[in-house]
């Protein structure tokens, strides 16, 4: 009878021991298993993480009223504005065909290096002046007496001088090669003999023909 019982307490605590490895088993194998996941995770996503903890922080001030300084440099500090007052500020307007087809009088004559071809009259117009635009500051280029803002065909007249212009001087500060041409000129309907001398005047209505004889009597 005791061996009996003594053979069934030692199957018990071999029973339980089974129990308890297999048991520690389970948990082994659980642990690999997630730790093979995350590997696999990071191998497989890692590039598009949206938190990589070598990322570059760019920080961002506390202080929304902070506004962005701007150094000057040595030419803007040292220039010195020499415009005179202008005096003069009219406006007539030109329109002009070629060969019988409409010639857009382009915008920028006068302003544009590429529109400004005569400079014999610089001195009397805006000369490069210093311009403040909020915290920034630049200098503007000058312009010519005579010249354009757009393609409208109106000619600005803005001279710090009183003096008459006329269409001549605009027309070689345009750089409007008219050698070989035949050139007639309207002014409010009615026609001026000389359209080089003819002075410029407030609102008045220009209309400029031009024609190349010479390309037109080998085409007939």
């Amino acid at each position: 009878m005791s061996r009996f019982l003594c053979t069934s307490k030692l199957m018990q605590r071999t029973f339980c021991n089974l129990i308890f490895a297999v048991g520690i088993l389970l948990i082994i194998v659980s642990l690999h298993g997630k730790n093979t996941e995350n590997l696999r995770g990071t191998s497989t996503y890692g590039d598009i993480s949206p938190y990589k903890r070598d990322s570059t922080i760019i920080p961002i001030s506390e202080s929304s009223d902070e506004k962005p300084t701007y150094q000057l440099d040595s030419s803007l500090s040292s220039f010195i504005d020499t415009n005179k007052k202008i005096v003069i500020h009219v406006h007539p307007k030109l329109n002009v065909t070629f060969d019988g087809k409409s010639l857009i009088v382009p915008a920028g004559i006068g302003i544009n290096t590429t529109l400004w071809n005569d400079h014999s009259l610089d001195q009397y117009g805006m000369q490069p002046m210093k311009m403040t635009m909020k915290d920034t500051s630049m200098i503007m280029q000058g312009m010519s007496p005579l010249h354009t803002h757009d393609s409208s065909g109106i000619i600005h007249v803005e001279s710090n001088e009183f003096r008459n212009y006329t269409l001549g001087q605009f027309l070689q500060i345009w750089g409007l090669d008219l050698h070989g041409k035949e050139v007639k000129l309207s002014i409010n309907g009615n026609n001026v003999k000389d359209y080089k001398n003819h002075i410029l005047t407030d609102k008045e209505q220009m209309i400029l023909n031009i024609e190349d004889i010479q390309k037109n009597a080998i085409s007939s």
